[in-house]
């Protein structure tokens, strides 16, 4: 038997450490940040707008446009994660774009399905008192929901049960664009590139189709749309104001969920959502009742940006910027104004804005603001107003300077452009004051208690116009007029910019 020798006992060598090269760190860097951001990256964003009354959709103190803001958009928030029963937790709370504000209620007109009647048509109004009722025509008009799958459209209950109407079988009162939802959807969705500065994406909303999806049992089971253009990049839909229960869509990507339960607000709110094509979304069942849904597809368009106005390189800046240097010129301060020569709703309930002015009238409220003499949109009351040199003596004296000031001793500013007036000039922009119960034959705007009761009037401002009053005057105040026989007497107010030259300094004199 031959002998074996024992062999020494064999241990494994430690693996050889491999120094990673600059390229594989900087690729590691890579899916590590692209790993990162997939984890805060936003697909999904939503809303609700609450049906009101006409009173309620008019514009608050919280909701006029001001610098940075936008007409009738509210407040943002992000809601909490929390269990949704028995449905799966929100996840990715920073991908839901809150939006509240208050809207009218929603008409839909329709074709009517009848052999008899060629052309017929009905509407309904959302939300209804009567569901049952007003729903029950509208149902009976449409026809079952089918999906995309394999080339092909498919019906099929067990996989999707509900009932529409294409987009050229009714028409809607709703506008995603006047309630400001295309425009979240371009800033959460579709966000431009600072720097880019040729063009900007925009987001056009295309209505596709109406969809009912009545319980028990409505529902589509997760699916992914097929988008209908290279230019399409998600879908948009809103959730009409009917009552229901369950029907919750769920939006993922990503391994990432975000749960729309609309049933909770059916009743009184539209509600949307809207997310990238390539997310897959699901109907869970409708329990009872008919939830009601607007498809629109997203799509990307490109727009021309033109260049932003620079108030410095308009011509009216280098004239303005030349009288308020003026050496002595208002050297106590004073108030410049300009007549809005274009007509405005500035007697409305709802007050205009800054960023309502046209052509000429925009551009001397920039040039002003860019003197830094605080513009502000006033109205001002019609009187008799005079040239400057028709006040007394002292009045005049600290315009002196104009008449010899320019160059080769010409006139700076034109005589039939100089007006000095007293004007009555509003704290702020009044609507129309109707006074019914009592007037004063010949009132005058001396009487200054009862206007100021009634229309809210600053004091008299001597005011240097810089153009003629233009005649574009609206009613401001109308009330009883009382002589041998009872009338109806009005005032009539401008839309005016009111600026401020502010007092200058000793030295600013001197040097002048």
């Amino acid at each position: 038997m031959a002998s074996t020798t024992p062999r020494a006992e064999m241990s494994n060598p430690p693996p050889t450490q491999v120094a990673s090269s600059p390229l594989q760190d900087a690729l590691k860097g890579i899916q590590q940040a692209v790993d990162n951001a997939k984890g805060h990256a936003v697909f999904t964003c939503g809303g609700k707008i609450k049906i009101g009354t006409a009173d309620d959709t008019l514009p608050t103190e919280d909701t006029r446009p001001s610098q940075g803001g936008v007409q009738g958009e509210a407040k943002v928030e992000h809601p909490k994660d929390k269990e949704k029963g028995n449905e799966q937790p929100i996840k990715g709370k920073e991908d839901i774009f809150t939006q509240e504000q208050t809207g009218g209620p929603i008409v839909i007109r329709y074709d009517v399905q009848d052999d008899l009647v060629t052309g017929a048509s009905r509407k309904v109004t959302l939300p209804v008192e009567n569901e049952a009722d007003s729903l029950a025509a509208l149902i009976k008009c449409c026809s079952p929901a089918t999906f995309g799958h394999d080339g092909k459209d498919v019906y099929d209950e067990t996989y999707r049960k509900a009932i529409k109407l294409d987009n050229t079988e009714f028409c809607t009162t709703f506008d995603p664009y006047s309630v400001g939802i295309v425009r979240i959807i371009e800033r959460m969705l579709l966000p431009n590139v600072e720097g880019q500065k040729a063009y900007k994406r925009t987001v056009r909303a295309e209505l596709y189709n109406l969809n009912i999806y009545s319980g028990p049992s409505g529902k589509f089971r997760p699916h992914v749309d097929t988008p209908r253009s290279s230019l399409q990049f998600g879908s948009l839909v809103v959730c009409l104001p009917s009552q229901h229960e369950g029907g919750s869509l769920a939006a993922r990507h990503d391994g990432k969920a975000v749960i729309y339960n609309w049933w909770k607000r059916a009743s009184n709110h539209i509600q949307w959502a809207a997310f990238y094509s390539d997310c897959e979304h699901e109907v869970l069942e409708v329990s009872s009742g008919h939830r009601i849904t607007l498809t629109y597809n997203l799509f990307v368009e490109m727009e021309s940006v033109i260049p932003k106005l620079l108030p410095c390189k308009l011509p009216l800046h280098e004239t303005v910027e030349k009288l308020v240097k003026i050496k002595n010129f208002m050297t106590k301060g004073g108030t410049l104004g300009f007549y809005c020569t274009h007509a405005y709703a500035h007697t409305s309930n709802v007050p205009m804005s800054q960023w309502s002015l046209k052509g000429i009238d925009m551009a001397m409220f920039y040039v002003l603001h860019s003197l830094d003499l605080k513009p502000l949109l006033r109205p001002t009351l019609k009187e008799n107003f005079h040239f400057y040199d028709e006040f007394e003596e002292d009045e005049e004296d600290e315009y002196d300077e104009w008449e010899s000031d320019g160059e080769n001793g010409e006139p700076l500013v034109p005589a039939e452009c100089r007006y000095l007036e007293n004007a009555i000039v509003g704290d702020e922009l009044w609507p129309l004051r109707v006074r019914e119960n009592r007037g004063i034959e010949g009132m005058t705007m001396d009487d200054g208690r009862d206007w100021e009761e009634h229309w809210g009037l600053s004091d008299r401002l001597k005011v240097l116009w810089l153009n003629k009053r233009p005649d574009n005057a609206q009613v401001a105040y109308a009330y009883l007029a009382y002589g041998n026989e009872p009338g109806l007497g009005a005032r009539y107010s401008n839309a005016t910019i009111i600026a401020t030259v502010p007092p200058k300094r000793r030295q600013d004199v001197c040097t002048q």
